[in-house]
């Protein structure tokens, strides 16, 4: 008979053997004292140790709060300038809105009527997002410049503003945008002219 081999062959297809686990000793090295020994089990005893996150502190440009974070990357709070006259700025209507907001997303900054009628543009806090709106008394060339200077994203459109000043041109904008207005007849002292038609109500 033919001689016995010393391995019998499967005639089944066979997968490479999954690497042969690792013991892990309170010491952080292998079985014998060699690191990263085969082994054919695990020592769970060790608890891993991880390093303390870094606290991060910032204080906003007008000094009015503090924002500490535990993380290891440098996280902000949104900071939120409210560029109005303080009638505005704080009445019951904006403080409802504020509300609303995330305390951990967003701080508020408060302008304040005399940083915007005394102070120049660059001495007036800097922020992420501008809130800034007209109202009598309100210096708006000054706050089109502090945009300008500082960039902040803009929740509502300076420009616009000058727009909604003026009757004539708000009725121009709405007809040019299918929106019906009243009749009307107006006289331009100005040298403005209209775009419209001053015929109000359009029928289908």
């Amino acid at each position: 008979p033919p001689p016995r081999s010393s391995r019998l062959s499967s005639p089944f297809p066979t997968s490479p053997r999954p690497p042969p686990a690792i013991r892990i000793h309170s010491n952080g090295t292998g079985s014998g004292g060699a690191m990263g020994s085969a082994s054919p089990s695990v020592n769970l005893n060790k608890k891993a140790t991880f390093q303390e996150p870094m606290a991060l502190t910032r204080t906003s440009s007008n000094g009015s709060s503090t924002t500490t974070n535990t993380t290891n990357a440098t996280v902000s709070r949104i900071r939120l300038g409210i560029c109005a006259m303080d009638k505005k700025a704080r009445s019951k209507p904006m403080s409802e809105i504020l509300k609303r907001l995330d305390a951990q997303t967003f701080e508020p900054i408060f302008f304040g009527d005399d940083v915007i009628l005394n102070e120049p543009v660059e001495n007036w806090p800097e922020c992420d997002v501008l809130i800034a709106f007209y109202s009598n008394g309100y210096p708006l060339e000054k706050a089109e410049k502090y945009h300008s200077l500082r960039k902040p994203y803009l929740l509502n459109d300076l420009r616009m503003q000058r727009t909604l000043m003026d009757r004539r041109r708000v009725y121009d904008l709405l007809e040019e945008s299918g929106i019906d207005v009243p009749r009307h007849v107006f006289m331009s002292r100005d040298g403005y002219i209209s775009t419209g038609t001053g015929d109000g109500h359009r029928p289908e």
